[in-house]
């Protein structure tokens, strides 16, 4: 596949839970637009760009959503803010000066996270990929996990729990409704500190050197919420409910795509719908809908005349009155599961519901 971005630092959850600082290609030695830029004589001190998309954040209330990104781009952004202030200490050395990193105790802080592309200065890091070693990048991560990041988690939980104890009081329908229903919204969500720890130690956790402490971390913030760590509560779970339609065609550029249409929808003007990443041009939305409708129906219709087969042995029902397996003797059972068939019409239906296409939430109503 052709290399579509590069990443100075990057958290990866899924396609559509990402945040980092891309590199422009221009100053990755050995590409075409590298040799391009030195031929041209053009400037290759351009400074990385941050680039996050975190549709986890957009099920949280609107000020925990911005303390889970500042959290969370903090830790991601760390490494180039370390590059960069070590790229400044090397220069000032250099013109005779005191460093920076002399003059401080070297601990990383939310502040140097928050400006972290306005702070380059006038020097940056002579190699973006890899000017320092991974074992200067770990040690420098410990330590703003430890001094910076940790405490503030520390100090922030309780206060939000604090300042939603009275929502938490009350019945879970008032509790709840401090949440948005974003599409694809499935959960039953009461506590917004707990959401908040949930979310932001499953992305800490993706740094496999930190997974331990983590995990620690974790644990202590469940418990100053009084909750067990191995509870069911406590287990992260995708807020947003996967529902993929493949093989869209757009009708101006002819493009094929694969749309969730819960996570790539757009909210234009009140309507929500869904927008060709190629041309801009906004997808039928008549055509998806009786797609749709379609495939509800057909899975419904598939769900009724599916094979019976034996609960041990999986050999398929031969005669229509037959209770037990010619072979084994067990009982039979359906190869699909009630529950699996509610679990898609379900996903069908928040589509309908969020993007307000009728025909199709009176169909999934109907089959369930």
């Amino acid at each position: 596949k052709q290399q579509k971005r590069w990443w100075h630092c990057l958290a990866w959850h899924d396609e559509r839970n990402f945040g980092g600082l891309a590199i422009p290609e221009r100053l990755i030695p050995g590409t075409e637009a590298h040799t391009d830029a030195q031929a041209g004589g053009e400037p290759t001190d351009e400074q990385p760009t941050l680039l996050e998309h975190w549709n986890m954040a957009g099920f949280l209330p609107a000020e925990l959503a911005d303390a889970f990104r500042t959290f969370v781009m903090g830790f991601v952004c760390m490494p180039y803010t370390h590059a960069v202030k070590e790229a400044n200490a090397l220069a000032a050395l250099r013109d005779g000066g005191k460093s920076e990193m002399e003059e401080g105790d070297g601990e990383e802080t939310d502040a140097d996270a928050e400006g972290v592309v306005n702070a380059a200065g006038p020097h940056m890091p002579a190699n973006l990929c890899g000017s320092s070693k991974q074992s200067t990048v770990v040690d420098c991560a410990l330590r703003y996990f430890e001094q910076s990041l940790k405490p503030n988690l520390y100090r922030v939980v309780p206060e939000i729990e604090a300042k939603m104890a009275s929502l938490e009081q009350a019945d879970a329908e008032e509790a709840s409704s401090a949440f948005p229903r974003p599409p694809g919204a499935h959960l039953r969500m009461i506590s917004p500190a707990l959401e908040l720890v949930k979310m932001v130690t499953a992305v800490l956790a993706l740094d496999g050197d930190l997974a331990e402490r983590v995990q620690a971390l974790r644990r202590n913030l469940l418990a100053q919420l009084h909750i067990r760590d191995f509870s069911a509560e406590a287990q992260f779970r995708e807020p947003c409910r996967t529902a993929r339609l493949a093989d869209v065609a757009c009708r101006w550029c002819h493009d094929v795509a694969d749309l969730d249409l819960n996570r790539d929808s757009q909210d234009v003007d009140g309507e929500r719908s869904w927008w060709c990443l190629k041309c801009g041009h906004q997808y039928p939305r008549a055509e998806i809908e009786g797609r749709l409708v379609l495939i509800a129906q057909r899975r419904s219709l598939g769900y009724q005349l599916q094979d019976v087969q034996c609960m041990r042995c999986r050999g398929l029902r031969t005669g229509q009155l037959t209770f037990r397996c010619n072979t084994c003797g067990c009982g039979f059972g359906t190869r699909s599961r009630p529950a699996e068939v509610r679990e898609e019409l379900l996903a069908l239906g928040e589509v309908a519901r969020a993007h307000k296409l009728d025909y199709l939430g009176e169909v999934v109503q109907w089959l369930l």
